[in-house]
């Protein structure tokens, strides 16, 4: 644009000076005015560059302040999307829990809810085992006889269990620090016409639970179970017990047996029941067995 006026004002001050006729104050006075003119065009072109310069500045800080609206829009709608996210979830949670609630059960509670009864069952020591028996009783009449055969170690005791005398002989005894000679496992013998007879093996999970005997029924215990045990139809029979199993995470699971059953429905009973049942074993009758030298 500059250059066009120039060009322009130059070819009118050429042509004043062709022109001849006229006075040099004249050719002087219109080179002066074209110069005016040029200068004021000029001015006027820069004044317009400047205002094309400051719209352009404007319409970028609108573009920043739109995008910026537009990241504040985003992050409110993210915001929103999470919130919403969240409650959902809490939703479904006070939903469960209230489904719970309105089936009778804890909310809160482990018991029954991490744990299927396989994996419980995987976890429950079994105190009654009918492996093969390792004492030989060959040959053998009486209770006596079978004595005379046990090697040095072994401990032997008559007890009755549920109205049946029985002979019981441990692998090993241990000094239980109250006066007796305890044991943790036991093979147990009795009377079948006349004659000795294996009948199974009872097995405790530690020294901390000897065998011991209350009201006809022997203690079988372990850290995850206690198991009373009688005999009927010959055979070493679960009377009562109370067991707690482990989830991954350490959370209990309570429960008891009812023949081949698990029942863990109602956690604050079965703890209770576990408790009073790991308490009997302190009055119950610690059973002491004989050491052969």
């Amino acid at each position: 644009m500059k250059k066009k006026i120039f060009a322009l004002a130059t070819a009118g001050a050429l042509s004043a000076a062709l022109l001849g006729g006229c006075g040099g104050s004249v050719a002087n006075g219109n080179a002066g005015q074209a110069a005016a003119e040029t200068e004021s065009t000029a001015a006027e072109a820069g004044a317009q560059e400047s205002g094309e310069s400051e719209a352009g500045a404007q319409d970028s800080a609108a573009t920043e302040a739109g995008a910026q609206e537009s990241s504040a829009a985003e992050a409110d709608a993210a915001d929103s999307s999470d919130g919403a996210e969240k409650a959902d979830a809490s939703g479904a949670a006070d939903a469960q829990d209230s489904k719970g609630a309105e089936e009778g059960k804890d909310p809160g509670a482990s018991s029954g809810k991490t744990l299927t009864e396989d994996e419980i069952k995987e976890q429950l020591p079994e105190g009654i085992s009918e492996e093969a028996g390792t004492v030989d009783i060959g040959g053998c009449d009486t209770f006596t006889q079978i004595v005379d055969k046990l090697k040095s170690g072994q401990g032997y005791a008559n007890a009755n269990i549920g109205g049946v005398d029985v002979l019981l002989v441990a692998e090993a005894t241990y000094d239980n620090m109250d006066g007796n000679k305890a044991a943790i496992d036991a093979e147990v013998f009795y009377y079948k016409d006349g004659k000795p007879e294996y009948m199974g093996k009872l097995n405790c999970g530690g020294t901390a639970y000897p065998l011991a005997l209350k009201d006809g029924l022997i203690y079988v215990g372990s850290g995850h179970r206690m198991e009373k045990v009688t005999i009927e139809n010959d055979k070493l029979t679960l009377k009562e017990d109370a067991w707690v199993a482990f989830d991954g995470e350490g959370n209990e699971t309570y429960g008891h047996t009812e023949g081949e059953k698990l029942i863990f429905t109602d956690s604050a009973a079965e703890e209770k029941r576990f408790g009073d049942t790991f308490g009997e074993l302190e009055s119950a009758e610690v059973i002491n067995f004989d050491t052969i030298k």
